[in-house]
């Protein structure tokens, strides 16, 4: 929080400077939601300062275990060009397949969009180097996420290591 702002940008040197004002919410969209998108889903429906706007995936079964967890309340797409193009988002989490990671991250980077990739981040060296030019080019947040990263069951026993409770 600084001076009641939300600051998407504390920790990345985020070139916007965009702020969210105290009580409106961040805007975000999903893209992949098989396993891993829904448990992002899950995750980020229990944070009272985010929004998901919408969802994405070209497999109606994930989409459709998407929308039970969103309660419906996200626009669906089939289409992640057509998403970013329709809503007004701050952010969007691609937790697709490998392959599809560079160019739907590289689009979101060109609509001025922060990403949240899942790892691995690409397919070849050339890919993560077209992926960073991008998140440069455009001034916005890329965070590479990795599995069991936020899962309380690690955050517990990471701290428990801080702590010495558990050794080293």
């Amino acid at each position: 929080m600084l001076g009641g702002m939300v600051s998407l940008n504390s920790c990345s040197g985020d070139t916007t400077n965009k702020s969210i004002p105290k009580g409106e919410k961040i805007k975000l969209a999903v893209i992949g939601t098989g396993s891993r998108g829904n448990l992002l889903l899950e995750l980020l429906m229990t944070i009272p300062t985010t929004e998901i706007v919408a969802i994405c995936d070209n497999y109606e079964p994930n989409l459709k275990l998407g929308i039970n967890i969103t309660k419906g309340q996200a626009k669906t797409y089939s289409n992640h060009k057509e998403m970013i193009d329709k809503e007004k988002l701050d952010g969007v989490i691609v937790a697709t397949p490998l392959y599809e990671h560079a160019h739907i991250v590289i689009d979101a980077f060109a609509a001025g969009l922060h990403v949240f990739c899942e790892k691995a981040m690409a397919r070849t060296v050339d890919d993560c180097l077209a992926m960073v030019k991008a998140s440069e080019s455009a001034g916005k947040v890329f965070f590479l996420g990795h599995q069991r990263l936020f899962d309380p069951t690690y955050l517990i026993a990471m701290q428990m290591l801080k702590n010495n409770q558990i050794g080293k």
